[in-house]
């Protein structure tokens, strides 16, 4: 189970994943040691599932996105057809959902050209009917998970 002390370390971590463990230990009071721990075990828990670097896509030339309803037949097996969406780079989210269609995919290319290739080979799968496609104008925001919800369900717990 989490307390606050680890509600904390998870707040620092999303606020910079390079902070060492003395800094972070300096923000909740703990030892490097006993931060290093604690990170270990919300790592083996998979409340941290891995640290990565947040990319520009506009400075490295990502700025054409489009979100694509999916639909399929009804008798497609989901992690096969899934198995053929991760062959696809240009692919950078893809959602199991419920509804008119099966999957909910992001794609992000540099030009309008790079998304009618992807769409193309989204439509050769096997089992595809139809691609509905909504081209994104701006991102106006983005956020990671909010902790402080976390914090909020240890106190009413």
């Amino acid at each position: 189970m989490l307390d606050e002390i680890d509600i904390q370390i998870l707040t620092a971590l999303q606020l910079d994943a390079k902070a060492t463990y003395a800094d972070i230990g300096k923000r909740v009071n703990l030892t490097a040691p006993t931060v290093f721990e604690r990170i270990k075990r919300l790592e083996r828990m998979d409340i941290i599932k891995g640290y990565g670097a947040i990319l520009n896509q506009e400075m490295i030339q990502e700025k054409f996105a489009a979100f694509v309803r999916v639909s399929t037949i009804a008798t497609i097996d989901t992690h096969a057809y899934t198995e053929f969406l991760k062959e696809i780079p240009q692919i950078v989210d893809c959602y199991d959902i419920a509804g008119e269609d099966n999957f909910l995919i992001r794609i992000e290319t540099g030009t309008p050209e790079g998304l009618g290739d992807v769409l193309k080979k989204i439509r050769l799968i096997p089992g595809t009917l139809r691609a509905s496609t909504v081209l994104v104008l701006s991102k106006l925001f983005e956020r990671s998970y909010d902790i402080s919800r976390l914090a909020k369900k240890l106190k009413t717990a």
